[in-house]
């Protein structure tokens, strides 16, 4: 799944479903994704009240329209769709190698998103999602993929979407380094570049252990 519409509308999206999730294997997670954006309070790692509906500083536009608050605005909703579907592969996935996997992802993309709150207050920045943002609508479909498979296809049908959907941020986060005008907010990606290449390359291991390539 391409990430240039993945990465913003999640950071309000899924609140109640990330707990839910670790109790009802995921069934609570698609029902919230599919009521699009709305407001929540902070609720363990996930309940953010950063991307609201207010006028994007647009002083710094950048590569492809890129600003600092939309910038932003992408790492939170891209950090936040990945808690979420981490979560469900912690609570459903086969292999123990998979299972370890997401948790990483869900503990680095929730420090991610309280790296990005961080920075937005410093800032004095409020995360704006990109137009047109997808996420919570491809955020929603590769829930509901990986809970129509079982086994194997679903352990293979997620690490294939880690690789491709990590090459695509680090391809992302690169440009929006470029963009990027304020120093917190280019240290914010700098920062997040490792992080996800290591997540690349974890994916690509498991992807050879599984076999993968054969399910999306």
């Amino acid at each position: 799944m391409s990430r240039n519409t993945y990465r913003a509308g999640m950071a309000v999206l899924v609140a109640s479903a990330l707990f839910a999730c670790n109790k009802s294997n995921g069934n609570s997670i698609d029902s919230a994704a599919a009521q699009g954006p709305a407001a929540a309070g902070d609720s363990g790692t996930m309940g953010r009240d950063t991307v609201a509906a207010t006028t994007p500083d647009t002083s710094n536009a950048g590569a492809a329209g890129l600003n600092d608050a939309s910038i932003l605005g992408e790492e939170m909703g891209g950090d936040s769709a990945e808690v979420v579907i981490a979560k469900y592969m912690m609570a459903n996935g086969m292999n123990a190698s998979v299972r370890s996997y997401a948790r990483m992802l869900n503990n680095d993309h929730s420090k991610g998103m309280t790296e990005v709150k961080t920075v937005a207050k410093q800032t004095s920045l409020t995360p704006q999602s990109p137009p047109n943002d997808t996420t919570a609508q491809e955020t929603a479909h590769t829930l509901d993929h990986l809970k129509s498979l079982s086994g194997m296809d679903r352990d293979t049908a997620f690490v294939n979407h880690e690789v491709e959907d990590h090459q695509s941020d680090i391809a992302n986060a690169k440009q929006a380094e470029q963009a990027a005008q304020k120093p917190q907010v280019k240290s914010l990606l700098q920062k997040a570049l490792p992080e996800l290449q290591k997540h690349l390359d974890r994916a690509q291991q498991l992807q050879k252990q599984l076999g993968g390539g054969a399910s999306k």
